[in-house]
């Protein structure tokens, strides 16, 4: 039986056309195999508030463990408390301030202490507010109403934030604002480097619980 040249012809074009078709299959299952993934906005926004929730329960977790070192009769319920209200606070201004920094330099006021003893009857509480220079400032912030709220520990590390986070903006340097929280003297000029390395002591424990 012969076939038409017509039929040939069909026949000819319908084996390239499967044969087309079967190669464009096995070429977009090798594409889709081997194609990179391109993660959506969405995805990367969602990653990102994981990985920094992540970190914020770790540096929570490490400046508990530091202020009960330096304070052995505060409960790890409060001292947890107070390393979430340092973060919070350190991230609360325009120009933020290492939490690291917060917390060494409370260290270094009062052993976090609530109501410490100090040496100027107006230097209140744990983060050693100068109050006489610092109250009218913090009242019109809505921070305090009387020199006492500064006895409160919440507000007292509220205002000392506020008032290192004001230096830093205004000094534009945290190794100067320290300076100027801590007086311009040798001896506070030094209090501002022990204070330096002690954030970072504290900041290196992250490696420990990563």
């Amino acid at each position: 039986m012969k076939i038409s040249l017509k039929l040939k012809t069909l026949i000819m074009v319908s084996l390239l056309t499967t044969s087309f078709i079967s190669e464009a299959q096995s070429n977009f299952i090798h594409y889709v195999k081997h194609k990179p993934i391109v993660k959506s906005e969405v995805m990367l926004e969602v990653e990102r508030q994981a990985k920094q929730a992540r970190n914020d329960e770790l540096t929570v977790i490490v400046i508990t463990d530091y202020i009960l070192d330096n304070n052995s009769k505060l409960t790890r319920e409060t001292a947890k408390e107070y390393a979430e209200t340092i973060l919070y606070e350190s991230r609360a201004h325009a120009i933020k301030v290492s939490p690291f920094v917060c917390a060494s330099l409370l260290e270094s006021e009062s052993d976090f202490t609530s109501n410490p003893k100090h040496a100027i009857s107006d230097v209140i509480g744990m983060g050693g507010v100068y109050s006489s220079v610092w109250f009218k400032d913090l009242k019109s912030k809505g921070f305090i109403t009387c020199k006492d709220d500064l006895r409160n520990p919440y507000t007292n590390i509220k205002c000392s934030i506020y008032i290192l986070a004001k230096y830093n903006a205004e000094k534009g340097n945290l190794m100067k604002a320290l300076t100027s929280y801590k007086g311009f003297s040798k001896l506070g000029r030094s209090q501002a480097h022990s204070v330096m390395k002690g954030a970072y002591k504290v900041k290196s424990r992250l490696n420990t619980y990563a």
